[in-house]
């Protein structure tokens, strides 16, 4: 728990805005489930990334091609290393706080 409570004060100290956010995500058969996972971009994060392709046509061919950016400024702070470790689900979080 104390893991979750530092890097939700994190996020929140980066960004000033919500922490967590709903992903919408299709489960077993189709059906589609929400499921929170932390924030790791910054709130304005789609309207960068148009800029960034407006300014820059390998980002946007980089981006195309791997749906990712190298050294991405819409990142928040401790974005990076939350998906490094996999730590942006919610989910798991009481996985690695139950010990399964």
């Amino acid at each position: 728990m104390p893991l979750v409570l530092a890097l939700s004060l994190l996020v929140w100290v980066d960004t000033r805005g919500w922490v967590v956010y709903r992903a919408k995500r299709m489960g077993r058969d189709g059906e589609p489930f929400s499921r929170l996972k932390f924030r790791t971009m910054m709130p304005e994060a789609e309207d960068k990334l148009r800029q960034m392709f407006e300014e820059d046509p390998k980002v946007r061919a980089e981006y195309l091609t791997y749906h990712k950016v190298r050294d991405d400024p819409r990142e928040t702070r401790v974005g990076p290393c939350c998906a490094r470790r996999a730590w942006t689900s919610c989910r798991s979080y009481g996985t690695f706080c139950t010990g399964r």
